[in-house]
């Protein structure tokens, strides 16, 4: 009996202590599962859910998701640059409380035009040249190996660029005024993006004949020249396409348009009737320094000598030849230069991209 009483005993106690665990064990879980809760509830509060974003956030994220869709488009052209962020759009609206307001989603153009520059003065065909801006963007974007001159003279290719047009057509032959195309200038290039809502502006060098007011909206036209007093062309040319773009974004400008810039570098052209020809900046003098520039095999007056014969000794060529190439020296020397004042033009096209 006295053994019996012993076992109901410690039955009593196991099972009480049982008890007591299992009630120690539910006020642990409840505890974690509160704690669980709370932190889960900060997390939530941190995170960016549609109902509880803020106007800052729905901002960033929409900056965020236009850069990423400008990005896309800007892989598919060398001259497109990031479109404005346009109100009115379903990537630009807010809660549901933003006015729609359709705006110009079109994008930006920037185009360097440069003169007198051959095809192969470019570091990533001639990697004797230093143009490490114009390397990168033929990497990363369109380069167009088939285009051809018919004139190779400077104010006719840039009448040919406007028009679309040979030189038979646009007829484009003296510098002076009267310019046959101007009479048809809103079917050029530049006059067909202003008249479609384009803010257009012209920078530097401008021929044949002379710039019109209502060509462009905004003019900046010099060239013939390296220096002046102490400012070079390409200097002036990058701090003039800087003050559209700076003032263009500051609303100085009409921002609501899109716009198209034109920059027409002088260089790397010479400077007519001056015995040294080039003039580069200072900041390019160190280039090349040490360098020995490899002329084609074909530079000589043996090869000279097979050309046809309207390439005689009075030819334009052949005269400019003479005035740059006629020594190794003075070769070396001309060649140098050319090449600093197209590295020039590529460290301006860095501070306007």
């Amino acid at each position: 009996q006295g053994h019996l009483m012993r076992c109901k005993g410690i039955t009593t106690i196991t099972i009480f202590l049982v008890f007591v665990f299992v009630v120690f064990q539910a006020v642990l879980l409840k505890l974690h599962t509160s704690l669980l809760r709370d932190e889960i509830s900060a997390k939530e509060k941190a995170m960016d859910f549609p109902n509880e974003v803020t106007p800052e956030q729905e901002s960033d994220a929409m900056q965020r998701d236009l850069r990423k869709k400008a990005l896309n488009i800007e892989q598919q052209s060398i001259t497109r640059l990031e479109p404005a962020p346009a109100a009115g759009t379903d990537d630009a609206k807010g809660n549901g409380n933003t006015k729609e307001e359709k705006k110009d989603e079109r994008l930006n153009i920037v185009f360097l035009y440069a003169d007198d520059w051959r095809y192969d003065s470019i570091g990533y065909l001639n990697p004797e040249v230093h143009t490490p801006v114009l390397d990168q963007l033929a990497k990363e974007g369109i380069t167009f190996s088939q285009n051809c001159v018919t004139t190779s003279i400077c104010w006719i290719s840039r009448a040919t660029l406007a028009t679309g047009q040979h030189y038979a057509r646009h007829k484009s032959l003296n510098l002076s005024d009267p310019v046959p195309f101007y009479q048809y200038w809103n079917e050029t290039l530049f006059g067909k993006l202003k008249d479609n809502g384009y803010l257009t502006a012209s920078v530097g060098k401008w021929q044949p004949g002379e710039i019109e007011d209502h060509m462009f909206d905004f003019i900046q036209s010099y060239s013939g020249f390296h220096y002046k007093g102490d400012r070079h062309i390409t200097d002036m040319n990058e701090k003039h396409a800087l003050y559209f773009l700076r003032n263009k974004r500051k609303k100085r400008i009409n921002r609501d348009k899109p716009f198209a810039l034109f920059v027409n570098f002088f260089a790397p052209h010479h400077h007519d009737g001056e015995k040294e020809q080039y003039f580069p900046q200072n900041k390019t003098m160190h280039l090349y320094k040490d360098k020995n520039i490899t002329f084609a095999p074909s530079c000589t007056n043996k090869a000279w000598e097979k050309m046809p014969p309207f390439f005689g000794n009075k030819n334009e060529g052949r005269s400019r030849w003479r005035d740059r190439f006629s020594t190794k020296p003075q070769a070396q020397r001309m060649i140098k230069n050319y090449y600093r004042l197209i590295s020039g033009v590529d460290m301006a096209f860095w501070s306007i991209f």
